[in-house]
């Protein structure tokens, strides 16, 4: 029965709650507004929410105190209900003047009735404006001002503004913020003093209205115009033309706004603070904003009670004091009361704490009606006491059927109330239990226990613990006890104690009973634990766990496992093995932790912990706390795990949605010993953020575990998305400069989206001339990413005011943006000097020049100065210097001019932009100065007292060469001095001490003075007789000889002079020449006789010492027979006309060779030139072409006309004529062939263990091919008679700013120089580098890394190229800074090709596009394309027209182009040779070799030339750099990519006694064997090659396969293999590693060197000039002989 009753009430108890009193769920607000109904019918209806929850029954509505029908025919506004039987809430759809009133709802059930607060409906009202016409007022200048305005009757009261209007655009309006322009509250619009822009013509100032309430209406009131008197007042006293009332109330809440507007001139500055406290800066508006009226206004947001007191503003004298009393409505001090439940017969208390000022009045209802009072229902009932003035209302003996109830508290003052329902629900019913009626309780020995009896009952029930016999349980302290809530508690339990235990209760509505059993067994205790307890293993470890357990015999074991308390499932990592043990595989950071062993039974629960350590980077922070405003986030994270390292760091990143894929650090936290952590981080509007916390230890970060050990891991982020707003910044960068003499360009840098603040981004650009009475002009720039605009038709340099505004589809930024200033466009200066002449030299190099200023205004534009531009006239490439002198002198001294030259100087005026009409043309020629060194000084000792002396004269004379000085000074400082004439370039001294060191000086002379001193040191031989001398015999015919000493092959002293004894062997008469000295080694004999034999000895002579040559027998011819001769003379006519033919040509050849060498002279002098920092000219650059074609594969004309010539040579000169040997390298050495020792292009290929792949493209990596070889004389001489005709090309070079150093560099000393004019086109200017066309387009900040601008960069700069370049050059080829290109083979293919039709030529490529046809091909971009000057006119022409070329900034430059040119005709070029190879090539060059074809031939055509080596690191291009003397020297790694060719001049070579310098091609190869295919292109003309190996990464036997390749192959003898063991370490030399190093048995011989740079860097340039001269003695060798 009993549990029949507890079914049953716990029913009933679960339906009264449901059916309790209803709840209010939304209620309108304390006041709402509304429209009256328009004529026409048209109606705003106000619709007035009631919804309460699902129990609501009856939904009522007071207007005015009385229920208001709803839903009636004749109900005024048609008052229905919204949603009749589903909520409370009506709509009064036409609603009038009957309708105003207060309205409250009324909500109900049987249990009570909630009701709503009371809501005011009013209905607003604006009137028009009363009518009139446009009213002048006349003022003047500088004098303060204020217009009235009459606001027209609205209820509430209108808000006025004022507004600017332009009578020729009526649909321009703007509101006007202005420094020296207020409005007051009343409305009226103040000017603290009148500018004249402020009447310009058609501005008109327009008085409006609007509602606060009424959406959408606004009333536009009367108008004035201001005719502003122009006047020089530069001071009007200043005066108060409005200050708010002293008196200020403000609710708390609201914002709080002082005035105090002065006039006078200048501007009076407003100073505001506060007299009892400080000005709270934390809610102020800036006083410098707009919103702050610009320092006229005190604005405080959100007023606190705090804020009451004393304000004063304060300009100059005048002050004015405010008092600010601040009033609150009616609000909870503590929480709005509660609903409560209480048992009959207890008490009840309500709290209606409420706090204002003034203090609100309490009021109590129930169910809706009051509780006291003359209108009350309810009787005065003692048990309602209130306190606190009624704020408190207890209620005692509470009865269910009276005090049962919703209860409504109203506290309410003259500035509003608040309000709240509040249900009490008193409870009457019998006993019940709040757990099971039946239990059992097990427990172990020696446990304790409660056995709890929770009931529930109204009123309170009485308890009684009771045995299974039914008596009460006694308590015996301390072991049994009953607690205060009826607990029965029992410790230290025994068997004794099992049985039975009742809880019996009752109250007055009834009686229950709870029973409970309690059952003891035996504990459970562990056999065996996981060990070890404390277990520290590495990430990726493998740990396995035992655990088992033994217990009371009635009970069964369970075994859970547990990692810092959670369950332990199977799964990849946990894997469980049999019942007692655990495997745990591949462990992570996040298995760190306890892990327990539970043992488990019915009864009882043993618990087994071990700590597992695994040393892992740490986990991921916890965020505890993501806190998103508008403007900031706050983020609060725990501490990661550590995870066996000390966690370093905390770092927040974040990304945007604008940038998904960056992760940006924005805080880092170094501190990692706080207990909890957090950061408050700024908010941009219109971003959607996501943040997260990374930590970081020893092992890594947090977010860099490795996916395997990830498994389940979660991470938390943080997202954030804030509203649009108007912009907070402007853009920034701007500045205002035209480019042509009729524009204005307005640049600034683009925002970043993060900046935007909303979308739809825009630029207001403003500007005007820069004088006060012309008006700003306007417009707006659509495009975001833009960063310029073009403004035309202005006037020639004139000084403009711009602004560059951002707006976004919110409004206008908030702050106002900054005034630039800037100029238009300048045009060429039309006047020049006058009068330039020049004066008295100063010195040899210094000459003064003098001539009469220009008239500025001719100027056009910026005067910047007069550049005087001069140049010397005899040289045969002319170089012509310019300087800049400032604009305010008349007068410069030259300086800086070569001595002994006829110099030609004109002068002009220069502003930014352009070079005026120079002036009259002067003529000078500067007096002779000192000569410079002597060159090629060469002291040698050639015996005990002499010392020959030869030189070469001064590169620089500097004048007429009188002669030469020569001091010869011992270790004593004893000088001897001579003199010798300026024909004599040696000297032999033949009274010096034996076996003593000299220092020898030689230096020229000429009228001006002495030249610098060239000395080398030098020391005599020991006394002893000469070397015995060897000798040369020649031209032996009839009854002569030739005899050369060659005192330079004597092993020892070879002495200083040389005679000769021949003794006619038939009579042993013996004859004795005269001796010939130093530097002469011939001897000429004559008056022989024919046909007989002669002994010669030669005699080598130092002093009076002589030393004789072994004796050498001749046979002179004997006289032929007449008549022998005249038989075959008819036999060799023919022979000999062939002869006199052949020399003929050889002749000829002799002089176009002559001419070669000519040009290459010049060529060396302007590489000197550019190494002391001439800067090249056109001119030279016109005459350079011939002379450049030295780096790389150019065309090799000229260097193959020099080899061919010297082969035919040698035919004629040894009857054999050798193969023509083709040399990658252009030719062989021609020493032979002049009178000076210079040995040409010498190359010695340098082979390295060394190099992998780079990931940047250095200049060196060729992207053009080789050129095609001639392969007859008429080729080589047709080659050479075209380049005269050649094409002129102009290059323009796409690169960034972080390349100028790099690429740039590269790029402008090796193929740009070939080109007939370049330029570099990049996004910032570098002055080092010239010359540089700065092109920004878009994002600015990220121009350097964004290509998407690229487009937009190619048509400006083909638009200079039309502008400024179009007459200059023939061909336009478009690069990038990561290619080669070969000049000169470009020309080859162009020569032919008209320049005035429109063609261009690359590597075309198919593009299929939707809505372009199927044939459009464009040229690939990375390979480079060129145009023609037709080509660039049709470009032109198209290039702004949207049909047929896209004026969008589109990335995909080449594409584009290639439109445009298909679609203004022009015709595209071939880029393959006549054997189908391509000559422009789009990709680098390991992309087009092919490993697996390596039966196809090498290209010879436009191929790059490359060449592999087979390790890595071994320091081979230092070597390279350092033995060129490179400026790019480095002992850092940087991997050589294809080939790099250092060409250099080595002047310090001596060979068989005599100096020569060398041009050497040192080719620094990669190994890569991916470019087997080139090897042999490398190999030709090849002269040496240097190995480079590490000793200590590589052995001996990795060289074999590169000796097979490049010395076997190549046929490269011993004698000219260098190896090279160079140490990593720069610092030592690591003797150990070389000593092992052992080279195979195919390179013995070969010569080896150790060394470490910069350590060794002498030596290894010593080794380095022995092995050239070895090369080169072997080539003069072998062309000799």
């Amino acid at each position: 029965m009993w549990i029949f009753f507890r079914i049953v009430f716990f029913s009933t108890l679960s339906l009264a709650a449901t059916l309790g009193p209803p709840k209010l769920l939304e209620e309108p607000p304390n006041e709402v507004w509304f429209q009256k109904s328009q004529p026409d019918g048209t109606a705003s209806p106000v619709k007035l929410k009631c919804t309460a929850s699902a129990n609501a029954e009856e939904f009522v509505w007071l207007k005015d105190g009385l229920e208001l029908e709803i839903g009636g025919e004749d109900v005024d506004g048609g008052v229905t209900w919204e949603r009749p039987g589903q909520n409370g809430s009506i709509v009064i759809s036409t609603p009038t003047d009957n309708n105003q009133g207060y309205y409250q709802c009324f909500v109900s059930n049987p249990f009570g009735t909630a009701v709503s607060n009371k809501v005011y409906v009013r209905m607003g009202v604006l009137e028009h404006f009363a009518r009139r016409g446009v009213r002048v007022v006349r003022v003047d200048e500088g004098a303060p001002l204020t217009l009235n305005c009459t606001p027209p009757m609205g209820r509430p009261k209108p808000t006025i503004f004022w507004l600017y209007r332009d009578t020729n655009r009526e649909d321009v309006i703007e509101t006007i913020k202005r420094r020296h322009i207020g409005i007051d509250a009343e409305g009226r619009l103040h000017f603290t003093a009148v500018q004249k822009e402020d009447g310009r013509r058609g501005l008109l100032y327009e008085c409006a209205a609007s509602s606060p309430v009424l959406r959408g209406e606004y009333r536009s009131g009367e108008r004035v115009r201001l005719e502003v008197n122009e006047r020089q007042i530069l001071s009007v006293p200043i005066r108060t033309l409005y200050s708010t009332p002293d008196e200020v109330t403000v609710k708390t809440g609201e914002r709080l706004k002082l005035q105090c507007i002065f006039g006078g001139r200048p501007r009076p500055v407003v100073f505001w603070e506060r007299e009892d406290g400080e000005l709270p800066k934390d809610r102020m508006k800036d006083l410098s904003s707009g919103e702050s009226d610009f320092g006229m206004a005190l604005v405080i947001d959100h007023v606190i009670p705090q804020d009451a007191g004393i304000y004063l503003c304060r300009a100059q004298h005048l002050q004015h004091v405010f008092n600010v009393k601040v009033h609150a409505a009616p609000f909870w001090d503590e929480k709005p009361p509660l609903d409560l439940t209480s048992s009959e017969d207890s008490e009840a208390e309500l709290r209606c704490i409420a706090g204002g000022s003034p203090i609100p009045v309490v009021s109590w209802f129930l169910n809706g009606r009051p509780l006291s009072g003359p209108q009350s229902e309810y009787d005065d009932d003692p048990r309602r006491q209130f306190f606190q003035g009624g704020r408190i209302m207890r209620i005692t003996n509470l009865k269910q059927d009276i005090d049962t109830g919703v209860y409504q508290c109203n506290a309410s003052s003259s500035l509003g109330y608040v309000y709240s329902n509040v249900f009490i629900n008193v409870k009457a019913h019998a006993p019940h239990f709040l757990m099971p009626s039946k239990r059992e309780w097990s427990v172990v020995i020696r446990s304790n226990i409660d056995l709890d009896c929770q009931v529930d009952a109204a009123p309170t029930a009485d308890v009684h613990w009771v045995d299974e016999d039914d008596r009460p349980v006694i308590p015996v302290e301390p072991r049994v006890t009953i607690l205060p809530n009826h607990t029965l508690r029992i410790l230290d339990v025994h068997t004794a104690d099992e049985g039975l235990y009742y809880c019996n209760v009752s109250n007055k509505y009834g009686i229950n009973r709870a029973t409970n059993r309690l059952q003891v067994y035996k504990p459970t205790y562990f056999v065996k634990v996981p060990e070890p307890r404390d277990l520290e293993v590495e990430a990726g470890a493998e740990v396995e766990l035992e655990c088992r357990a033994e217990s009371d015999e009635r009970l069964s074991v369970r075994y859970t496992w547990s990692l810092n308390g959670a369950s332990i499932n199977e799964s990849n990592t946990f894997r469980y093995i049999g019942d007692y043990k655990l495997r745990l595989s591949r462990v992570a950071g996040r298995h760190s932790g306890l892990i327990e062993c539970q043992a488990l039974t019915d009864v009882d629960l043993k618990i087994a912990v071990m700590k597992l350590a695994v040393k892992d980077v740490p986990s991921s922070p916890r965020l505890t706390s993501c806190s998103c405003s508008e403007r900031k986030v706050l983020l609060k994270w725990d501490p990661s795990n550590s995870h066996g390292s000390p966690i370093k760091r905390y770092f927040i990143e974040m990304h945007t949605d604008f940038e998904r894929d960056h992760w940006e650090v924005k805080h880092e936290e170094a501190d990692s010993n706080k207990d909890i952590y957090e950061k408050e981080l700024p908010l941009s509007p219109w971003v959607n953020y996501t943040f997260r916390v990374i930590s970081e230890n020893y092992f890594g970060r947090s977010d860099k575990r490795p996916a395997a050990l990830d498994e389940g891991e979660s991470r938390d982020n943080c997202r954030c998305q804030t509203r649009a707003s108007s912009p907070y910044v402007n853009p920034a960068g701007v500045w205002a400069q035209g480019d042509k003499p009729d524009n204005l360009i307005v640049h600034w840098t683009p925002m970043e989206k993060i900046d935007w603040n909303a979308p739809h981004l825009q630029y207001q650009i403003r500007y005007k001339l820069n004088n006060p009475s012309v008006a700003w002009d306007e417009f707006i720039v659509e495009d975001p990413l833009a960063n310029n605009t073009i403004i035309r038709e202005q006037p020639t340099y004139k000084e403009y005011l711009v602004q560059v505004r951002a707006v976004n589809a919110i409004g206008a930024s908030i702050n106002e943006p900054e005034i630039v200033k800037g100029f238009s466009g300048e045009d060429e200066p039309t006047e020049a000097p006058g009068a330039f002449s020049h004066g008295e030299f100063l010195n040899f190099s210094s000459l003064n020049v003098s001539w009469n200023s220009v008239n500025e205004k001719s100027i056009h534009g910026y005067f910047l100065g007069y550049e005087i531009e001069y140049w010397p006239v005899d040289d045969v490439v002319i170089m012509a210097e310019q300087v800049i002198v400032p604009r305010d002198t008349q007068f410069f001294l030259l300086s800086g001019l070569r001595p002994h030259t006829n110099y030609t100087a004109v002068i002009r005026v220069k502003n930014n932009q352009y070079r005026g009409p120079t002036s009259n043309t002067i003529h000078f020629e500067t007096p002779e100065g000192v000569p410079s060194a002597v060159g090629a000084l060469h002291v040698s000792s050639v015996g005990a007292h002499s010392i020959l002396v030869e030189w070469r004269p001064p590169q620089r004379p500097n004048g007429f060469i009188r002669g030469y000085f020569i001091t010869f000074t011992n270790d004593q400082n004893d000088t001897e001095e001579t003199y010798v004439l300026h024909r004599q370039t040696h000297y032999l001294h033949e009274r010096a001490h034996s076996d003593s060191p000299y220092k020898v000086a030689v230096w020229a002379e000429t009228k001006a003075g002495e030249g610098p001193k060239t000395m080398r040191p030098v020391r005599t031989y020991p006394i002893g007789d000469p070397y015995r001398p060897s000798f040369l015999i020649a031209n032996l015919s009839g009854g002569s000889l030739d005899v050369e000493w060659l005192p330079r092959e004597a092993a020892g002293m070879p002495g200083s002079s040389f005679l000769l004894n021949y003794t006619l062997a038939e009579t042993g008469l013996t004859n004795q020449t005269f001796p010939v000295f130093l530097p002469n080694t011939k001897i000429h004999l004559d008056g022989l006789k024919e046909g007989s034999r002669y002994v010669l000895v030669a005699i080598a002579r130092d002093g009076k010492r002589e030393t004789p040559s072994e004796p050498y027998y001749i046979d002179t011819e004997a006289p032929r027979d007449p008549s022998k001769l005249n038989q075959e003379s008819a036999r060799t006519a023919a022979w000999f006309v062939s002869v006199l033919l052949a020399a003929a040509v050889a002749v000829s050849l002799l002089l176009a060779s002559s001419c070669c060498l000519q040009r290459r002279r010049v060529y060396k002098v302007g590489r000197e030139e550019e190494k002391v920092g001439v800067p090249p000219s056109n001119s030279r650059e016109i005459n350079d072409i011939e002379e450049d074609r030295k780096f790389l594969e150019y065309n090799y004309g000229n260097a193959w006309l020099g080899f061919l010539f010297g082969t035919f040579l040698g035919f004629f000169t040894f009857s054999t004529l050798s193969p023509v040997y083709y040399s990658v390298l252009r030719g062989e050495p021609r020493a032979w062939m002049t009178t000076e020792q210079h040995i040409e292009n010498i190359t010695v290929t340098t082979i390295s263990l060394m190099v992998e792949d780079t990931s940047e493209i250095r200049a060196e990596t060729t992207a053009t091919p080789c050129p095609t070889y001639p392969t007859t004389i008429e080729q080589i001489l047709t080659t050479t008679d075209r380049a005269k005709k050649w094409p002129r090309v102009f290059c323009m070079i796409n690169t960034m700013p972080e390349k100028h150093h790099t690429r740039v560099k590269q790029v402008n000393e090796t193929w740009a120089r070939h080109c007939d004019g370049h330029v570099f086109m990049t996004t910032e200017l570098n002055e080092t580098l010239t010359p540089f066309w700065e092109l920004k387009f878009g994002n600015a900040t990220h121009n350097t890394h964004n290509y998407c601008w690229i487009w937009d960069r190619i048509r400006t700069a083909f638009t200079k190229v039309y502008n400024e370049k179009l007459t200059d050059f023939d061909w336009f080829l478009k690069g990038d800074d990561d290619a080669f290109f070969i000049i000169e083979n470009l020309k080859e293919y162009l020569k032919d090709k008209d320049p005035e039709k429109p063609y261009l030529l690359g590597t075309m490529l198919l593009y299929n596009l939707k809505g372009r046809p199927k044939d459009f091909v464009y040229p690939s971009g990375g390979a480079g394309y060129v145009l023609s000057k037709g080509a660039v006119k049709s470009f032109v022409s198209v290039m702004h027209d949207g049909e047929k070329c896209l004026n969008t900034s589109y990335y995909h430059e080449d594409t584009e182009m290639g439109w445009c040119l298909y679609n203004a005709g022009v015709e595209v070029l071939t880029s393959v040779d006549t054997y189908g190879r391509h000559m422009m090539l789009p990709i680098d060059v390991s992309a087009i070799v092919d490993a697996n074809n390596s039966t196809r031939p090498v290209d010879r055509g436009w191929a790059i030339q490359s060449t592999q080596l087979p390790f890595k690191q071994s320091g081979k291009t230092s070597i390279s750099n350092y033995l060129a003397d490179s400026l790019e020297s480095h002992f850092g790694y940087r991997p050589t990519k294809g080939v790099r060719i250092v060409e250099f001049e080595s002047n310090d070579l001596e060979l068989n006694g005599t100096k020569i310098d060398a041009d050497v091609e040192l080719w620094d190869c990669s190994g890569d064997e991916k470019f087997n295919r080139c090897w042999s292109a490398l190999l030709d003309g090849t002269h040496g090659v240097i190995l480079v190996a590490n000793p200590e990464r590589h052995t001996g036997e990795s060289l074999i396969p590169w000796e097979r390749e490049f010395i076997e192959r190549g046929g490269i003898p011993v004698d000219r293999v260098l190896m090279v063991l160079l140490d990593s370490d720069h610092t030592s030399t690591n003797h150990s590693a070389i000593s092992e190093f052992r080279l195979p048995s195919s390179l013995n011989g070969v010569h080896c060197v150790a060394a470490s740079l910069p350590k060794d860097g002498d030596n290894l340039r010593l080794e380095f000039n022995a092995f050239l001269c070895n090369v080169i003695a072997e080539i003069y060798q072998d062309r000799h002989f």
